[in-house]
C-alpha cells in the first residue's frame, strides 16, 4: 500500500513536469531545433532509468530495496528544489503567430479541455500522432517483463540481467533520443511532413528487429545488438512527436497538447501494455506454452507496428496542409 502511494506521487510529479517543460522549450527555442530540444530534454529517461537500474544493482545489496529507494527520493528532492530558481519564457515569442493578449490568453482547466476537444475533431494530424506514439510505446509496456524474461527464458543471472539492461537503456536510450532529435530536423528540412515521416520510416526498419530480438540466440553478439537497438527505440519518437503536437494547436493549448500525449502514451500506451504482456504471459503460462514470456512480449509487440501507417498517414496530411511561416 505504502509503495503504491510512493508511486501516485511520483506520476503526479511527472504528470505536472513533462507539459510545462515542453511548453517551456516551445517558447525557448525556434521550430526548427524543437525536435532536438525535446529529444535532449528526453535524456532524462534513459540517464534516470538505465542509471536507476545499474544504482539498485550496486546499492540494493548493501542498503535493501527501502534504502535504495529512500536515497534515489533524496536526489529526486534537491532536483525539485533546484526548480525554484527557473522562470518562464515569453509566451510564443519565437512563433509567427498572432500575439494579441486575447488570443494568447491562458484560461482555465475547462477552456483547455474545450480547445483540446476541438483540436482533436478538427486536427487529424494531432489524432494521428498521438495514435502513433501510444502504439509505439505499447511496445514498452512489453519491456517489464524483459528482466524475468532474460533470467527465466534465457538464461541470465538476475543481478547480471540489471546491469545489462540498464547499461544497454542508459546507453540505447541516449542515442535513440538524439538520433530521433537529429534524424527528425534532418527530415524537416527535406521533406514535408518530415519529421513524422522519419518516425514512419525509423519504425519501419526497427520493429521487425525488436521482433526477431526475441527468438535469436541469447548470450551472442547478435542477441545484445537486437537489444541494444530494441532499448534504443523506446526513445526514438520523442523529438518528432512533442513538436508536432504542440505545433498543432493554438499556442496557449501548448501545454494540454503535452498532456494529452503524456495521457495517450502512459493510459493507452505504457499502462495497457504492461498490462496485456502480464496477462498473456500467465495465460500462456497457464496453458503450458513453451516459453510464455517469449511469446506474450512477441504478441504485445505487435500493436507497435500500427505506429507506421500512422505516422506515415499524418506525415501526408501535414505535407498537403499549407505551411506555417518558421521562424
Amino acid at each position: 500500500m505504502h509503495v503504491a502511494a510512493a508511486r501516485l506521487f511520483i506520476g503526479v510529479g511527472e504528470s505536472l513536469l513533462t507539459p510545462a517543460a515542453m511548453s517551456m522549450l516551445s517558447d525557448t527555442l525556434p521550430r526548427h531545433r524543437r525536435s532536438l530540444g525535446a529529444s535532449i530534454y528526453y535524456l532524462g529517461v534513459p540517464l534516470g532509468v538505465g542509471g536507476s537500474f545499474l544504482f539498485a544493482a550496486a546499492f540494493g545489496p548493501m542498503l535493501g530495496w527501502r534504502g535504495t529507494f529512500a536515497l534515489l527520493g533524496a536526489l529526486g528532492v534537491l532536483g525539485a528544489i533546484a526548480m525554484l530558481w527557473m522562470r518562464d519564457p515569453p509566451r510564443g515569442a519565437l512563433d509567427a503567430t498572432d500575439m494579441s493578449p486575447e488570443a494568447q490568453r491562458i484560461g482555465s482547466f475547462a477552456d483547455s479541455a474545450r480547445g483540446m476537444a476541438r483540436a482533436l475533431r478538427s486536427t487529424p494530424v494531432l489524432v494521428l500522432t498521438l495514435a502513433g506514439s501510444a502504439a509505439a510505446v505499447f511496445a514498452q509496456g512489453a519491456a517489464i517483463l524483459d528482466v524475468v524474461w532474460w533470467v527465466r527464458e534465457r538464461g541470465h543471472d538476475e543481478v547480471q540481467s540489471q546491469r545489462i539492461i540498464g547499461a544497454l537503456f542508459l546507453i540505447g536510450g541516449i542515442v535513440g533520443s538524439l538520433a530521433g532529435g537529429i534524424g527528425a530536423e534532418w527530415f524537416r528540412k527535406r521533406f514535408a511532413g518530415g519529421r513524422l515521416l522519419f518516425l514512419a520510416c525509423a519504425y519501419a526498419a526497427i520493429l521487425p528487429l525488436a521482433l526477431v530480438y526475441r527468438f535469436v540466440e541469447p548470450g551472442t553478439l547478435v542477441f545484445y545488438a537486437l537489444a541494444f537497438v530494441f532499448n534504443a527505440s523506446f526513445m526514438i519518437s520523442y523529438g518528432a512527436t512533442f513538436p508536432t503536437v504542440q505545433e498543432a494547436v493554438p499556442i496557449k493549448l501548448r501545454g494540454a497538447s503535452v498532456a494529452m500525449l503524456i495521457l495517450c502514451n502512459n493510459l493507452l500506451g505504457l499502462a495497457l501494455g504492461a498490462a496485456c504482456a502480464g496477462y498473456l504471459a500467465d495465460v500462456l503460462s497457464a496453458r503450458g506454452v513453451a516459453e510464455p514470456l517469449t511469446w506474450a512480449i512477441f504478441l504485445t509487440l505487435l500493436p507497435a507496428l500500427l505506429t507506421v501507417p500512422a505516422f506515415w498517414w499524418a506525415s501526408r496530411l501535414q505535407a498537403r496542409a499549407p505551411a506555417a511561416a518558421a521562424p
